[in-house]
């Protein structure tokens, strides 16, 4: 159960530091703190259910395109997220599409690196 729930923390930081990065980074990307858990709330659940459906059909159908399943999914992910009102605010086609690159990227390096020494620091002990 606490593996679980270690899974889960690690899940909804790694959102949360990829809204940070890309308020930071892309333009017309903003992060308000009050709505900014239930955004990367809604965002993880969605990132979780879109990336499991996709990822069973591309391994069986088409392995190479692990990254496109991954960016149409963070996009769908986001697209969610943004519905909620106080956390999550894109303006223009621009700022989605770069939002799309920064985030996938990096929720993709922060679980390779979240995973390889937390998460295998944690299944030692």
């Amino acid at each position: 159960m606490s593996n679980i729930l270690i899974r889960v923390a690690v899940f909804l930081g790694e959102a949360a530091i990829a809204f940070i990065v890309a308020a930071l980074v892309v333009p017309g990307f903003t992060v308000t703190l009050p709505g900014l858990s239930t955004a990367v709330i809604a965002f993880a659940v969605c990132q979780s259910v879109f990336t499991w459906a996709a990822s069973a059909l591309s391994r069986k159908y088409a392995p190479a395109l692990v990254i496109l399943v991954g960016l149409v999914s963070t996009l769908l992910s986001l697209l969610v997220a943004s519905q909620f009102e106080g956390g999550i605010t894109l303006t223009g086609t621009t700022t989605w599409l770069l939002a799309t690159l920064v985030v996938w990227a990096v929720t993709s390096l922060a679980s390779w690196l979240l995973r390889r020494f937390v998460l295998k620091d944690r299944q030692r002990a």
